[in-house]
């Protein structure tokens, strides 16, 4: 037997690249280009006087709207955000 091989996604957390996702269930598929990724720090829910370090992306669309989104793996998992190929 051979082994199945993984296809493992392309990360979308990389200024400049295209990508699509949807807001919610009811909502269109948006297309957009990362701006920027960066850290945020903000407060522990475990311990009140430390901090954690939440990855945020911001994604412009083509009608220059830019969106904040959080760039934790369940979120953008949830949002269904995922890299736009040439084929797409």
């Amino acid at each position: 037997m051979s082994k199945a091989k993984k296809i493992i996604p392309a990360p979308v957390d990389v200024p400049g690249r295209r990508v699509s996702w949807k807001p919610s269930g009811w909502s269109d598929i948006l297309y957009g280009e990362v701006v920027s990724v960066h850290l945020r720090a903000t407060q522990c829910p475990k311990y009140s006087h430390a901090r954690v370090y939440k990855k945020v992306l911001k994604v412009i669309i083509g009608d220059g709207r830019i969106f904040t989104l959080s760039g934790e793996h369940e979120n953008l998992k949830k949002i269904g955000m995922a890299v736009v190929t040439a084929e797409d």
